[in-house]
């Protein structure tokens, strides 16, 4: 059986006053590699970023970000894209399911898009 796997990301926004805010922070903290999406968390939509991780060190810089940018959390999806989000106060992980395409008309609470293209949790993010 053919299997395709992922390299592991983090999905996250920044919320600053602008996109070139954003990006600025991105690439003071060394990450140039990433990929700017449109998403929405409780409902509620703002630019994201999608961005590579290659370890432990990369995860405690994104959470370091998020945290000095009030983020609640991050989005952690593994290479075969079951997904967890870390908080930022405390880190603690819960499991939310697989990252997948998203085909339905109607969107969730919580998805990331690029261009046409959205990808959400199966079974929602509460």
């Amino acid at each position: 059986m053919f299997q395709v796997t992922f390299q592991p990301i983090v999905i996250m926004a920044l919320n600053r006053a602008s996109i070139a805010l954003d990006v600025a922070l991105l690439h003071e903290a060394g990450f140039s590699d990433y990929i700017q999406a449109k998403g929405s968390y409780k409902g509620v939509q703002e630019a994201s970023y999608i961005i590579p991780i290659r370890g432990a060190r990369d995860l405690d810089r994104l959470l370091a970000l998020a945290a000095n940018t009030g983020q609640e959390s991050i989005l952690v999806s593994r290479n075969d894209r079951t997904s967890y989000l870390i908080y930022v106060n405390g880190g603690e992980e819960t499991e939310l399911g697989v990252l997948k395409p998203w085909f339905r008309s109607e969107l969730p609470d919580a998805y990331t898009a690029i261009g046409n293209n959205v990808w959400a949790i199966e079974g929602g993010v509460s």
